[in-house]
């Protein structure tokens, strides 16, 4: 083969890069480990996935089992969603994808099986999922782990996943049974004083200040907020909202067929409720646990279908998705309107299937999880 003059005008940038690569990456294998910590720290989170393969030192340092690197590097929230034709995918802030994963062995799937999929939520970088199979399975993309849990128990009315404020333990729950994650796990145990507090169709439970929060309804027909505490594993509830603002169809609150949802937005409670077919107020609890700092957020107007809240912005304005399309929207609190955002192609929708996700390298196996897998990526 013949090089031309044109040819090795053009392998030049490259030929330089390359050289200017070698000489940094001999620079900071020189550096201090903290040092190079600290660097690697301020990296994105898609530049950190790249430099786990540069050597194995920096590999070790990014996922060893000390965990220090997880506690510098502070990534901005993503999403999490079931993707459109097979498995998971995971973005970044940018709604750009990290990946796309699924559990082995790789399927493929029909359609309508989607359904079969849900993204129940996310906790420090951890991503709770039900798959094809309907079995629970706790992973992190970002370390390509994943654990089965044992076959979750009959009554799956409720289902959610976060971690104790004291021991750090990461709990799921499931109908009126708990499953913890870690040495001390692994079977489902039962929950005292369950009864009476799971009477809705599935839900997702919100994770929020060390509690999961779902729906209830209590003896008397009132609507109220279940909270379950994650340390001691022990139920309260809180009101609601003023209940003239529900909407009743055929006699029954909308929440029950999924218009009526709590969420965690810029650092509160929330909750979403159809006011009218066009119209969801956004609640926040300005004062966790104190069912009379309910304040009015949000009121978006103007668009058709249940709305879920995803993130706030810095100056106010709140992105969400729709439950009828694969379309995020952002709402301007100035302006009282909402336009188009991002389009999410590979996002298949449907009410669940998509959470805000913050990337983190916490090892399921530095954790002392038996049995961690690998995920299948594509």
């Amino acid at each position: 083969m013949k090089i031309t003059k044109r040819m090795m005008n053009k392998s030049a940038p490259i030929a330089l890069a390359l050289r200017r690569s070698k000489r940094i990456l001999c620079f900071l294998s020189n550096l201090p480990q903290d040092i190079i910590r600290k660097i690697l720290g301020r990296l994105l989170i898609r530049s950190i996935m790249r430099c786990k393969y540069v050597c194995k030192s920096w590999r070790s340092m990014i996922e060893g089992e000390g965990g220090d690197f997880g506690m510098l590097h502070t990534p901005q929230p993503g999403l999490a969603f079931v993707h459109r034709d097979m498995g998971f995918e995971v973005c970044d802030e940018a709604c750009e994808p990290l990946c796309h994963f699924d559990f082995p062995p790789p399927l493929k799937i029909y359609s309508t099986t989607y359904l079969l999929r849900v993204v129940v939520g996310s906790t420090n970088g951890l991503i709770l999922v039900c798959g094809i199979d309907a079995r629970l399975c706790v992973c992190n993309p970002i370390t390509s782990e994943y654990i089965k849990l044992p076959l979750q128990p009959a009554d799956s009315h409720v289902v959610g996943f976060g971690v104790s404020k004291l021991s750090g333990q990461y709990k799921i729950i499931c109908g009126a049974h708990v499953y913890t994650l870690g040495r001390g796990g692994g079977c489902w145990r039962g929950i005292v004083g369950a009864t009476g507090r799971l009477r809705l169709p599935w839900e997702n439970a919100v994770f929020f200040n060390g509690n999961l929060h779902w729906l209830t309804i209590d003896s008397k027909e009132n609507t109220l907020v279940c909270c379950f505490d994650l340390e001691t594993e022990l139920y309260s509830n809180f009101s609601l909202p003023p209940p003239d603002h529900i909407i009743y169809d055929d006699g029954y609150p909308l929440y029950l067929n999924g218009g009526y949802q709590l969420c965690v937005l810029d650092g509160r409670l929330c909750l979403c409720d159809i006011v009218q077919p066009c119209r969801t107020v956004i609640w926040q609890m300005n004062t966790y646990g104190d069912a009379n700092s309910w304040v009015k957020a949000y009121a978006v107007g103007d668009i058709i279908g249940i709305i879920l809240p995803l993130k706030v912005f810095a100056n106010g304005d709140l992105l969400f998705a729709k439950s009828d399309d694969d379309q995020l929207y952002i709402y301007s609190k100035k302006t009282e309107r909402h336009v188009k955002n991002a389009h999410l192609r590979q996002y298949k929708s449907y009410f669940y299937n998509i959470v805000t996700y913050i990337p983190s390298f916490l090892s399921l196996t530095a954790m002392g999880i038996p049995n961690v897998q690998s995920l299948s990526f594509y």
